[in-house]
């Protein structure tokens, strides 16, 4: 309870809006952008929530049955990360601590993929954002630590109107934000100087303390809130 009431502090003090962002963007000529949660959301409350989707979208499938889905999914992903604590664990390391077979497994992370493509939405005062770097013509990344590989959110991205710009995923460079490690490898990758660069994301460990330590301009954006 403490944490959340201090990670609500954080975002009441911090966290920034659209018209706000818009008034600082002309500065930077590299602009970042976090992905899920930031430049788009997922139509469920919480991520796990995917699981639940998917768990009910197994029941019409004659091919595969895996019962209790969504609690095998949530304890895969913890052996998982804790298995590979030293890095970003992708969504293979995850699904081989399912007990499927091959065949199953490989139709599971299909399904995965496709769910997670089919119920991304743009988030709109972010969306704007990214629309005036573009007019402005500031290079453009998106930057995740997550286990979905890239080509799936370059599928998620284009869907929701982000067509324009480099992606670092962090299961694929062995790298996370969190711990500043996948920001320095993008910072020598896109031989960028941190005085013009500026990153936008709603997580307060990777998106916002992390960058700011190594000298980026970061931008904090409230996750909970839910725009129309």
């Amino acid at each position: 309870m403490l944490r959340k009431n201090a990670q609500r502090l954080a975002y009441r003090l911090c966290a920034q809006t659209e018209e706000e962002i818009l008034d600082q963007i002309e500065r930077y000529t590299t602009v970042s952008f976090d992905v899920f949660d930031t430049v788009v959301k997922r139509e469920v409350a919480e991520p796990k929530d995917v699981f639940a989707l998917i768990e009910a979208r197994l029941r019409d499938k004659s091919n595969i049955s895996v019962e209790h889905f969504y609690e095998l999914r949530v304890e895969a992903e913890r052996i998982a990360r804790k298995a590979n604590r030293r890095r970003e664990v992708t969504l293979e390391d995850i699904y081989k601590q399912v007990p499927v077979s091959n065949e199953q497994r490989l139709e599971l992370m299909r399904l995965e993929c496709q769910t997670e493509i089919e119920i991304s939405m743009p988030n709109i005062p972010i969306k704007h954002v990214y629309d005036a770097c573009t007019r402005q013509r500031k290079k453009i990344l998106f930057i995740s630590d997550m286990y979905l590989p890239s080509e799936v959110i370059w599928k998620i991205l284009r869907k929701n109107g982000y067509d324009t710009g480099r992606l670092y995923v962090s299961c694929e460079a062995g790298r996370t934000k969190r711990d500043g490690g996948l920001f320095t490898y993008i910072q020598k990758e896109e031989d960028l100087t941190v005085d013009g660069w500026l990153h936008i994301g709603d997580a307060i460990p990777g998106d916002y303390l992390s960058p700011k330590r190594l000298g980026i301009k970061t931008i904090l954006i409230d996750r909970n809130l839910r725009y129309k």
